[in-house]
């Protein structure tokens, strides 16, 4: 992944990154990012969109074109609950959450600082429909901090779920 970065810089193609898409079982989510990719071909004529998926490994043998790179949306390290791993991690969020993001979204990082624009793809990623919103809460924190521009595509269907009772 590095060298392709590295190449892509070389030749001055602006970089997308795509974040918070479920996967392509999740057909409004394909939806949304094959139209979302559809629009910024339309405008950005040689672009790269990188997008961090929590099923990366599976949306890497379909075909979205060979101006889309897949990446892990997050750091695939599990640590054992009270393994030294762990309380590691609590005490970054605690101590240093700049530093718990980057340990947290470490296969963006590299991406992150030499995107042009994050988009924030997904259909109800930003409700409490399937529980907590921490995960994308913080990925707009390790946005923010470089100052990139970042713009949400998705849909929200009213009245389902549990987004009342939160």
């Amino acid at each position: 992944m590095k060298e392709i970065l590295k190449r892509v810089m070389s030749d001055g193609r602006k970089i997308f990154l795509l974040v918070g898409y479920a996967g392509s079982h999740n057909r409004g989510a394909e939806a949304i990012l094959r139209t979302t990719l559809l629009m910024l071909r339309t405008e950005f004529k040689n672009a790269l969109f990188v997008v961090s998926s929590r099923k990366y490994a599976t949306e890497r043998t379909i075909d979205y074109g060979e101006d889309v790179l897949f990446i892990p949306s997050h750091s695939s390290k599990m640590h054992k609950r009270y393994s030294f791993g762990w309380i590691y991690k609590q005490a970054l969020r605690v101590l240093n959450s700049k530093k718990m993001l980057d340990n947290q979204f470490l296969p963006i990082v590299p991406y992150l600082e030499k995107a042009e624009t994050v988009i924030s793809i997904g259909g109800d990623n930003y409700t409490c429909d399937y529980g907590s919103l921490a995960y994308f809460l913080n990925l707009n924190k390790m946005v923010k901090n470089p100052g990139l521009k970042l713009f949400y595509v998705g849909e929200k269907r009213f009245g389902t779920g549990n987004v009342a009772s939160q």
